[in-house]
């Protein structure tokens, strides 16, 4: 859930909806692709996104927050190789989609420039608001981050790496009650903090002990 202090709730929540739009776009015309640039654990969930209208979505973000947090992994090597000299000219390791649909590609560079603009921007205020809303509590990264200049965001954008679903915001579980036609932002909120605390048990209990 976004903290009411931070400085840009309502850009967040204006981006969020523009990134989930697009993602949805995407899933219209090849689901594997929105998925491979998302990862929901739920896949499902890219059809229920489609069958949302803005104002519900608009309604989820509200209630859950930013729903995108980057792995740390995946931040950390970007950064090293662009530390490292190279100088993308295009998207790295997309799917074949977004070069064979050279507007999508341009538009998941654009709103990935977007993100980390506004990552930059928190992570410049307060680290611990910027670990908390982005969901990364790896506060090495976010200090990396805040050092950026615009031509470096911009080729961060090329790793498509920004658009993640947080594995802690509970967000798969609010869309999927959105879903289902729960639209009460206190029961959203409810259930996103829910989900943030749950832990999953680990695979080799969840599925049981093959003998």
């Amino acid at each position: 859930m976004l903290d009411a202090n931070t400085f840009l709730v309502n850009d967040l929540v204006d981006y969020g909806l523009d990134a989930l739009m697009f993602i949805r776009q995407v899933a219209a015309r090849d689901p594997s692709a929105a998925q491979e640039i998302c990862r929901f654990r739920n896949q499902r969930l890219l059809y229920v996104l489609e069958r949302l209208d803005q104002a519900a979505l608009r309604r989820l973000l509200g209630a859950v927050g930013c729903p995108f947090g980057p792995r740390t992994t995946e931040l950390n090597a970007a950064l090293d190789t662009l530390e490292g000299g190279l100088r993308p000219k295009g998207l790295v390791n997309a799917p074949e989609f977004y070069s064979e649909n050279e507007h999508f590609g341009r538009e998941l560079e654009r709103i990935q420039q977007q993100f980390w603009t506004l990552f930059r921007q928190e992570a410049h205020q307060n680290h611990h608001a910027c670990a908390t809303t982005f969901d990364i509590d790896d506060h090495q990264v976010i200090r990396r981050i805040a050092t950026l200049k615009l031509n470096e965001l911009r080729l961060l954008a090329r790793f498509p790496i920004a658009l993640r679903i947080s594995q802690s915001s509970g967000f798969e579980l609010a869309l999927s009650l959105e879903g289902q036609g729960v639209t009460n932002p206190t029961r959203l909120a409810v259930a996103g903090m829910a989900a943030a605390c749950f832990d999953e048990p680990a695979a080799e209990h969840a599925q049981g002990v093959v003998s």
